[in-house]
């Protein structure tokens, strides 16, 4: 996606009334590199953090952020399964970070923050997008 047309994404998902200028769009739209999904996180991230003014939006710093609010084991288990690099069942991800119990929780609430995702079938999960990964 051109630059332009990752400005106007951008635009469209900032709620209303956010206090959100045309720097900040020009930054999150370079920053995601066309990406819709990128464009979408990092747009917002920036809309969270809007009281800080000078506040840099980087895709690093947002990942960050976010990755540093789980539980110990949540961020475990998604460093295990970046590691692995590929689709792997979810149970074994979780024995191998070191946890017990059932995964089904944990699995539940990191697809739901957009941050793991189902590969192929219900049974294999994977880091939600090829740059939380990496």
């Amino acid at each position: 996606m051109s630059e332009e047309e990752a400005r106007a994404l951008v635009a469209s998902v900032i709620p209303a009334g956010a206090q959100v200028g045309e720097g900040d769009i020009v930054e999150i739209a370079r920053e995601s590199g066309g990406d819709p999904f990128l464009l979408r996180q990092l747009a917002r991230h920036v809309t969270l953090h809007q009281a800080g003014r000078d506040y840099k939006t980087t895709f690093k710093d947002m990942l960050g952020e976010r990755l540093r609010a789980l539980p110990d084991g949540a961020q475990r288990f998604l460093q295990m399964l970046a590691i692995c690099g590929r689709p792997m069942k979810p149970e074994l991800v979780y024995e191998a970070s070191g946890l017990s119990g059932s995964e089904r929780p944990l699995v539940s609430r990191l697809r739901s923050n957009h941050l793991l995702r189902s590969s192929g079938s219900a049974s294999r999960i994977e880091v939600y997008h090829d740059q939380f990964r990496e």
